[in-house]
């Protein structure tokens, strides 16, 4: 934690966000959109289970991919909360990829989440980690797909 750069450019661990699945969230902390700052222990339960998509407002798919979480969102049978994480902190940049619609209440939006993304071993946009509400991940989608408000409510509706 006291030197990130140093281990983000030279590490030679081959950890990779496929190595998650079926192991608990590794913890996480980083400011969101409001200037809070949103935290995740490692072990810690979620209140319901959660989406997280790390998203590069420069790809292109990044504008499709929260317009598909939110259509997921609307279209669920059970509630699930999104957490946007971007590695920028160019908030000009990842405002411009939402639509008009302001942020809602299951939706967390993390920026400078750098740590987040190396933590989880992330290395395209948009990937998405689906996990259970006892935080084990469950799912893990590499890339964007045009099925994926369908993929996420099957996804969401059978986890616990």
């Amino acid at each position: 934690g006291r030197y990130p750069e140093v281990f983000e450019k030279f590490r030679t661990s081959n950890f990779r966000v496929e190595s998650l699945l079926g192991h608990q969230l590794p913890e996480f902390s980083a400011p969101t959109l409001t200037g809070e700052r949103y935290t995740h222990h490692h072990g810690e339960r979620f209140r319901v289970p959660v989406v997280i998509a790390f998203i590069d407002p420069k790809v292109e798919s990044a504008r499709s991919t929260v317009s598909g979480l939110r259509e997921a969102s609307e279209n669920a049978v059970r509630d699930f909360d999104i957490i946007y994480a971007f590695a920028t902190q160019d908030l000009d940049a990842i405002e411009d990829i939402f639509p008009a619609a302001p942020q809602r209440p299951n939706e967390h939006m993390l920026v400078g989440a750098r740590s987040m993304v190396r933590d989880c071993g992330v290395t395209a946009y948009p990937t998405l980690l689906i996990a259970a509400s006892s935080g084990e991940v469950r799912k893990i989608l590499p890339s964007y797909d045009d099925n994926l408000p369908t993929v996420i409510v099957q996804q969401t509706t059978v986890m616990d």
